[in-house]
């Protein structure tokens, strides 16, 4: 395994590296192609809201130059100075034209007759302090009336940027109407204001915007920026602009909206300098996670192939000891209970080849009803039980007794029960005959005891009986029979004869009574036996009687039949007690296999190795039933959980049996009653009805 280990090592160092480049590759494209287009998306929509600042607060300039225009186009005064010329108008109104610039931010004022016709012209430019020659108003007709015109019969006021030989003029064209707005026009009145570098970087401190102008013939343009503004001069849409390089570009058109100005305003920066900020601490923390995780990936994946080579080496050496020809082993599913795998041990013992077992479930071996047998492989597959005793069927039909050492173990990477099996059957057998030979031992040696003491009892009975009866009978011949004395003698001679008969029932219980046999029909014999003793039993206890067709003879005393009736039912009866119960007594015919192997008397007996009929007397009752441990002790004498007085009736039965070679089988059930079969060997089956 250690050999293993720097092959593995090495190949996970590769991956880490490998891993940091595609990891340093992922961020460096995530940055470039995402994040800081994003952040630039963002500085680019600044930019344009900074450029529409700039160029709203050119448009607010030319509007408010319109407000003054239309002030002055809707006076009256101008529009009877465009009817007559008065000069009084002019030394009034516009004596200086500095005066007006000064004042009212107007440096150029001009107005015109309907046909073009020059009635008043006047400029001063604040920056050179001076009045300049516009080539706009050159000529009898100027340029900028016939510019003018055409807008002017569209509209009443005209408002915008125009270019001339002295650089840019903001112009406001209005129609001279009076103060109520009505016409017909008189003319037209002009208003201007220079628009100079000094202009544009006051507009741009009050909109805090740094921005610039650029005409197409100012020779200040870049050559790129020379066809960035002829293709967005070119462009159809409305607002004609586009982001370069840290710059806002938009086109200004002029009075006629024709292209003149490439207005410039320079984005702020703030946002790609957090961009990159933002960039450079996420793709730290990108980096650092993605290298925690790596190593962690790394370290995974080693110990994965270390666990991979023990698992391995472990399947290997399972391998090794599942192929063992000696101990029979299944693997089995838990859920299903389907046969994965066996060894050959496990084909040898259950007689199936092993694609037969593979095709089987473990319930087509394991005698358990299915729901027990589900709980069992549960119980197997959590660990908390793993000896289990079952009864496995074989191929030929047989059935073992086994014990099952079942474990769950991961066999690729499937949890399965690994079960070794061992066959118990002749270790079970040995165990019933070792207790059944204890039990026969401990018979014999009661009997062998109670012999002797039977024996014993009955020499001494014979020497003191033979005394006594020898005694009172010659004291009875002697004396005369009128005497009061001769009846104490008659009732000594009484008790001297029960004495005797204590002798034989010693006897019965060893079953040494030469009692005359006869052929009976046992139903009969217990149906008149029963008749007298029906009355003698309590009024809560019921009687049944079931004789069966045809009724078993039987080689036996009638006496001694009614005898063990009589004992049967007498102790069924006192197991109910002072409640009431039900005891039943049936006659019939029982199989030899139907025995119960668990409770049978006297122990010795064995029963016949093919199926043999019996003659059955049964007497079941209602009553407390008897505990397991105490069934064995039944047929000792004078052994009762009763009263005292009680305890020779069932040893008398047992006597019987040994007689006539029977045996009496008892089953009982504590609070639920008990049933005693008697079997006695049958001699005919008597004549039906």
């Amino acid at each position: 395994m250690q050999k293993n280990m720097q092959p593995i090592i090495a190949s996970g160092v590769a991956l880490l590296s490998l891993g940091l480049i595609v990891v340093v590759l992922l961020l460096w494209g995530i940055n470039g192609y995402i994040i800081q287009p994003a952040f630039l998306r963002l500085e680019e929509k600044q930019a344009l809201e900074d450029a529409g600042r700039v160029r709203s607060a050119l448009d607010g300039e030319i509007a408010n130059l319109g407000t003054v225009a239309i002030d002055w186009a809707n006076w009256d005064d101008t529009y009877a100075f465009a009817q007559d010329q008065n000069p009084d108008y002019v030394q009034s109104n516009y004596p200086v034209p500095a005066t007006l610039s000064r004042d009212s931010k107007v440096d150029l004022l001009a107005i015109f007759d309907r046909s073009g016709r020059r009635l008043l012209l006047g400029n001063y430019h604040p920056g050179v302090k001076k009045q300049l020659g516009l080539d706009i108003f050159s000529g009898s007709v100027p340029p900028v009336f016939a510019l003018l015109e055409p807008l002017l019969k569209e509209k009443k006021a005209v408002a915008g940027l125009l270019s001339t030989n002295h650089g840019l003029i903001i112009l406001s064209a209005h129609h001279i109407l009076d103060s109520k707005g009505r016409g017909p026009s008189r003319g037209v009145l002009i208003m201007g204001r220079f628009f100079t570098p000094a202009s544009l970087a006051a507009l741009a401190k009050r909109v805090q915007v740094e921005c610039d102008f650029f005409m197409a013939d100012g020779g200040r343009l870049s050559p790129a920026e020379q066809v960035l503004f002829s293709r967005l001069s070119s462009s159809s849409t409305r607002l004609r602009q586009a982001f370069r390089q840290g710059f806002q570009y938009q086109i200004y058109p002029d009075i006629a909206n024709q292209p003149l100005l490439l207005l410039r305003s320079k984005a702020r920066g703030e946002i790609l300098t957090i961009g990159k900020s933002v960039a450079r601490l996420l793709n730290i923390s990108l980096f650092l996670v993605s290298s925690v995780l790596l190593v962690c990936l790394l370290i995974y994946r080693v110990r994965m192939k270390i666990s991979k080579e023990s698992l391995r080496d472990s399947e290997e050496r399972y391998r090794t000891l599942f192929a063992n020809k000696h101990t029979v082993m299944l693997l089995i599913d838990p859920d299903t209970g389907s046969i994965v795998d066996a060894n050959p041990a496990a084909c040898r013992y259950y007689g199936w080849s092993l694609e037969a077992l593979k095709t089987m479930c473990i319930s087509d071996i394991n005698t358990l009803a299915g729901d027990k047998l589900s709980a069992a492989l549960e119980l197997a597959g959590s660990g908390n039980c793993k000896r289990f005793v079952f009864k496995h069927r074989k191929a030929d039909g047989s059935i073992a007794d086994v014990e099952v050492y079942s474990d769950p173990m991961v066999i690729n990477g499937e949890v399965l029960l690994y079960s070794i099996i061992h066959d118990i059957t002749e270790r079970k057998e040995a165990e019933k005959n070792r207790i059944r030979l204890e039990r026969q031992l401990r018979q014999a040696l009661k009997v062998e005891s109670l012999g002797r003491m039977a024996a014993a009892v009955a020499h001494h009975y014979n020497n003191l009986l033979c005394v006594v009866m020898g005694n009172l009978e010659l004291t009875r011949d002697i004396l005369p029979p009128s005497l009061a004395s001769a009846t104490t003698l008659a009732e000594a001679m009484a008790a001297a004869k029960r004495a005797s008969e204590i002798g034989q029932l010693m006897l019965a219980y060893l079953g040494q009574t030469d009692a005359e046999r006869e052929p009976l029909k046992l139903g009969d014999v217990c149906g008149q036996c029963l008749s007298d003793l029906r009355g003698e039993l309590p009024e809560q206890v019921t009687l049944d009687l079931a004789l069966s067709a045809p009724d078993p003879v039987v080689q036996a005393n009638s006496s001694q039949i009614c005898l063990l009736v009589e004992n049967l039912v007498t102790n069924a009866c006192e197991a109910l007690g002072d409640r009431s119960g039900v005891i039943s007594v049936a006659v019939g015919t029982l199989s030899s296999d139907e025995v119960s192997g668990s409770h049978y008397f006297p122990a010795e007996f064995k029963l016949p190795s093919q199926s043999t009929d019996y003659a059955c007397l049964e007497v079941s009752d209602t009553g407390r039933g008897i505990e397991e441990n105490d069934i064995d002790k039944i047929f000792d004498p004078f052994f009762s959980t009763k009263f005292t007085g009680r305890g020779l009736g069932l040893p008398l039965v047992l006597g019987a049996m040994k007689s006539y070679g029977g045996l009496v089988s008892v089953e009982s059930v504590p609070d639920q009653g008990s049933r005693f079969r008697v079997l006695l060997p049958i001699l005919a089956l008597g004549v039906q009805g």
